[in-house]
């Protein structure tokens, strides 16, 4: 059975001029600064490295929202098993902390066998995966596709 809607507001008039009202800051709404971004669980990849995936900075305004999408692109980037972040406030000050886990696979050497029309040079040029990189299956998908064409 659907009920009909009915607004609680429907039979009082609208007001000529709504009030504004001033809400002060008070200390726990004020903007929080990020002192501090720690990564936590690198073996191989330089924190300066993982930062170009983090939109966070130190000195910039707090926002869950940033840290939430610095956690996708993060995942996203195929380096990482394991992705997490942890953040502590003290007294207007944010310290994160980023959790990783680095996957184990690394690309070692990149060999072309069977290749009569193209030179290794000219396919390696074709594809992204490179030595010194970590194993991601989907890269090795796109980079073959890329040869195929």
């Amino acid at each position: 059975m659907v009920l009909p809607f009915r607004s609680a507001f429907a039979d009082k008039p609208l007001p000529s001029s709504p009030k504004k009202r001033s809400v002060p800051l008070t200390p726990k709404m004020q903007p929080s600064l990020i002192a501090k971004i720690r990564f936590v669980g690198l073996k191989r990849l330089r924190p300066h490295t993982v930062m170009r995936w983090v939109y966070s900075q130190q000195g910039e305004t707090f926002s869950r929202k940033t840290l939430q999408n610095d956690l996708k692109r993060l995942r996203r980037s195929g380096y990482f098993s394991r992705v997490g972040a942890k953040f502590q406030m003290t007294n207007g000050l944010v310290l994160i902390t980023f959790e990783l886990t680095e996957r184990k696979g690394m690309v070692r050497a990149i060999y072309f066998v069977g290749s009569k029309n193209f030179t290794a040079a000219q396919l390696q040029e074709r594809i992204r995966m490179r030595p010194g990189m970590f194993f991601v299956r989907s890269l090795l998908a796109k980079d073959a596709r890329s040869i195929i064409k």
